[in-house]
């Protein structure tokens, strides 16, 4: 049974919050542009969840948009985070394939969905895929990161700097194949990330008890406990990766994330 020839469905969801209305706008036409390129293909559809934005230009924006065609939109009554954000969307969506994307990535009209499918399709123990990730000058992203431990999460808050060799081998920074060669996903980006939809429902999505952080790596292990996750550079797109985690109230939802984390996957520390 062939995949591509059956038109499967897509769904690309994005969570947001307090968004400028420009980039609003360019989710939008680079959503309709991918729909477009892909149509023969696949069947798409963008959900947008709005966790409770307070920000009336994104509000404003939404109340505009309404809705149309294969854009659904999402209203929360709170912010109940990043994963739950797309546990959300993925409750109302019926489809082949869940692609989570962060509203600051780009690229998504230049994806060859045909070459997804078909990894999927000749790959049935893979249930997902990492894109490779550029910022907005081209420089690769080190995303391909090895599984976490408490010194590496420490080290990273301090600075790149701080163990520079440590963090390089964190990052795989000295392994060009590790950003070059379809590869293992050991610690994965949540900016971008391609899941088969049965393997996402069977995981039960993000771990909600995640409010920003460390859910991207949990899901992770999540996936490699029942498929296997795949680092996919033949995929590029470009993250705009706005950090806040230097800021106090950052670094404090980060190190709460990390006790979760570590209390549910053991305590790694070096």
């Amino acid at each position: 049974m062939n995949d591509v020839l059956l038109r499967p469905k897509i769904t690309v969801s994005i969570v947001l919050y307090n968004n400028r209305p420009e980039q609003l706008e360019l989710i939008i036409k680079e959503f309709m542009d991918f729909s477009e390129k892909n149509k023969r293909i696949c069947e798409a559809e963008l959900i947008l969840t709005n966790n409770n934005s307070t920000s009336l230009n994104t509000k404003s924006f939404l109340d505009k948009l309404g809705g149309f065609g294969d854009i659904k939109i999402i209203d929360l009554d709170s912010n109940l985070g990043f994963g739950a954000g797309h546990n959300k969307a993925f409750e109302v969506s019926k489809s082949d394939y869940f692609f989570v994307i962060n509203p600051d990535i780009s690229g998504l009209k230049l994806i060859d969905v045909k070459t997804v499918v078909n990894y999927f399709q000749k790959h049935p123990d893979v249930g997902m895929l990492a894109p490779r990730l550029h910022d907005v000058h081209g420089n690769l992203q080190l995303t391909n990161k090895l599984q976490s431990t408490v010194f590496d999460q420490f080290v990273r808050l301090l600075g790149p700097r701080v163990f520079k060799k440590r963090q390089q081998k964190f990052t795989q920074a000295c392994q060009p194949l590790a950003y070059k060669t379809v590869n293992a996903a050991n610690n994965a980006q949540g900016a971008a990330l391609f899941f088969v939809a049965c393997v996402y429902e069977k995981i039960g999505g993000f771990d909600e008890k995640y409010f920003l952080y460390m859910e991207d790596a949990d899901i992770t292990m999540k996936v490699n406990q029942v498929a296997r996750s795949v680092y996919f550079p033949n995929i590029v797109l470009t993250h705009e990766w706005q950090q806040k985690n230097r800021s106090l109230k950052g670094i404090t939802i980060m190190i709460r994330s990390m006790f979760i984390y570590y209390k549910k996957w053991g305590w790694k520390l070096w």
